[in-house]
């Protein structure tokens, strides 16, 4: 394993990290149809109306920046495209990967092995703790965080001060109307404040990875303001994704935060981030407003009594009522909501406990759900168990075991254990049910959100808050420049079946109307445009998801150009 380096000199030291290669959402050797790399998609169900879009591998870029030789970034190449760059010589390659692209990693790491055999190959991510990942061939397998990971191979000292790498898109392009025209939602930039969370719950792959430990990137309040303005100079807004398990149990760094942000005006922050219930509901909800938080994921997972599938402490004892307000006032300042609920199929699950899960996710009125199975993924504390118990039924020691098993669990459904109180096909059965069924109540996710903004923009137009007011204004033109998607909404035949979803959409465009004006004959014609189009994509044949695959675009990126001009 003990591969190292030729004798030169660190600043002459070339890198390649790469993500795994397209094609991604076709059946063949190293993909399943389900497999489509999309990152935008929380409703299967929504329809034309679903947001989607193609990932980038963000990790790899944070590694880039924070190393310094000159480093070759790769998003969604083609193994050909992967070959060809491996031939320009390399000292280093590595490529990151998850369990379900296991196969993927293998294949590029050969691809590696025979275009550039003098490099020292590397693989990281959550694929490190697959059963099977010694079959890749790395000759280093990366279980922590990778800069300095890199940088320990390289003789050089631990990072001082880590940097985001500027303007980075989570997300290619977001799409609605199956990849007809550009969303307006999801249009994120990448920001890494820490990995992992010492609540580890049972479930989580993110906080066993990391043996139960936060480790944070960027410490104080003050570096995660300066981190935001430097990852978005130059760029017309300032809307982030947060990498962080837990962002609001961060309290001390958050209020930092808040006193620098609210004095942004001209261009405010906004951004998503991975919360809990128990330390959100201790914030004024209107300072988590002025912060930056536009949506909060909010794991709820299970009612179930008792449960060991996720750690109780992130509810905080709060009651039914208690988080059902929670949202509400969430909702009230103009903060979206992903409710991470339900999760079917834990050991506490029967059909009873199903139905009450289902019926309290739809009283939160969340603006989006994440509804999905209890899947017990290698490295976790569930994995381990259903180990334990004689639950897992994926025959990984099998001398003929194809890798690609490992693609199907994660990207088909097919559950790698034994549930205790449903089957297997039942589980995925009532995950199918909550889709159909909260899409139909709730309607699609879209619309949820301008009705969120639109209520900001009413309630702080004329507000205290300086920041808020300048939010509102901000929404404001957001749904105004929505009208063409509100009316077809509000239309029969467009892809919203409840009418009365559809009664309270068209309330929605009337009342933007009110406060926004008119639209415009330009708008009209827009809306003539988009009605073309929608009707185009409701004759298309419909299945759970999309039937129009989205191509990931290969992307290649240099960091660190000039070393020398880089810190050590």
């Amino acid at each position: 394993m003990a591969r190292k380096l030729s004798n030169k000199p660190v600043s002459e030291v070339r890198v390649l990290l790469s993500q795994c290669f397209r094609p991604w959402g076709i059946d063949d050797e190293y993909n399943t149809t389900l497999l489509t790399y999309e990152g935008a998609n929380f409703s299967f169900t929504d329809g034309i109306w679903s947001p989607r879009g193609v990932c980038n591998e963000v990790a790899t870029h944070f590694i880039a920046n924070n190393i310094p030789v000159y480093t070759m970034v790769l998003d969604n190449p083609s193994l050909e495209e992967f070959r060809d760059e491996c031939r320009k010589g390399y000292d280093i390659i590595g490529v990151s990967s998850m369990t379900m692209t296991i196969k993927k990693a293998k294949k590029m790491m050969e691809t590696a092995k025979e275009a550039c055999p003098s490099a020292v190959t590397m693989v990281g991510g959550y694929v490190t703790v697959t059963p099977g990942v010694e079959e890749i061939g790395a000759d280093y397998v990366c279980r922590e965080e990778g800069a300095n990971f890199i940088r320990r191979f390289l003789g050089l000292p631990p990072v001082d001060r880590y940097r985001n790498p500027p303007g980075l898109a989570v997300i290619q392009k977001t799409t609605i109307m199956n990849d007809a025209i550009p969303s307006p939602l999801w249009n994120w930039y990448h920001l890494s404040l820490g990995l992992g969370c010492p609540r580890g719950c049972h479930f989580c792959a993110s906080s066993h990875y990391y043996n139960k430990r936060y480790i944070p990137l960027i410490k104080t309040g003050e570096e995660v303001y300066q981190a935001m303005m430097e990852s978005s100079e130059g760029l017309p807004e300032r809307r982030f994704a947060v990498f962080e398990d837990n962002f609001s149990f961060h309290k001390k760094r958050n209020y930092e935060l808040w006193e620098l942000a609210r004095e942004e005006l001209e261009k405010p922050f906004f951004f998503f981030s991975f919360n809990e219930i128990k330390s959100t509901s201790e914030y004024d909800p209107e300072t988590l407003a002025e912060m930056g938080c536009e949506v909060i994921f909010l794991g709820v997972e299970t009612l179930a009594p008792g449960s060991t599938y996720f750690n109780k402490s992130k509810q905080g004892g709060l009651s039914r009522n208690e988080i059902r307000r929670l949202f509400a006032r969430l909702h009230d300042v103009g903060i979206q909501t992903v409710a991470a609920s339900i999760i079917t199929g834990t050991d506490d699950h029967n059909y009873r406990q199903y139905w009450e899960d289902l019926n309290f996710n739809f009283s939160l009125d969340s603006t989006f759900s994440q509804l999905s199975p209890a899947v017990a993924m290698p490295g976790t504390g569930y994995w381990n168990q259903c180990l334990e118990e004689g639950r897992i039924k994926v025959d990984y020691q099998k001398p003929d075991f194809d890798l690609k098993d490992w693609t199907k669990i994660g990207a088909d459904f097919l559950l790698p254990q034994e549930p205790k109180n449903a089957g297997r096909v039942e589980t995925l059965m009532q995950i199918v049910n909550a889709f159909v069924t909260e899409t139909y109540i709730h309607g699609p996710d879209l619309f949820r959100v301008f009705q969120i903004k639109h209520h900001a923009a009413k309630k702080y137009r004329n507000g205290k808050s300086k920041v808020l007011k300048r939010k509102a204004e901000i929404y404001k033109d957001e749904c105004y420049q929505a009208l063409p998607l509100l009316h077809l909404g509000s239309k029969r035949g467009y892809g919203v079946k409840n009418p009365k979803v559809r009664q309270w959409i068209d309330e929605l465009k009337k009342d933007v109307i009110r406060f926004s004006g008119e639209p415009s004959p330009e708008m009209k014609e827009r809306t003539r445009e988009l009605e073309r189009i929608a009707k185009r994509e409701m004759k298309r044949k419909r299945r759970a998801v999309p039937d129009v695959r989205i191509e990931a675009v290969p992307v290649r990126t240099e960091y660190n150009v000039s070393p020398a001009e880089m810190p050590l």
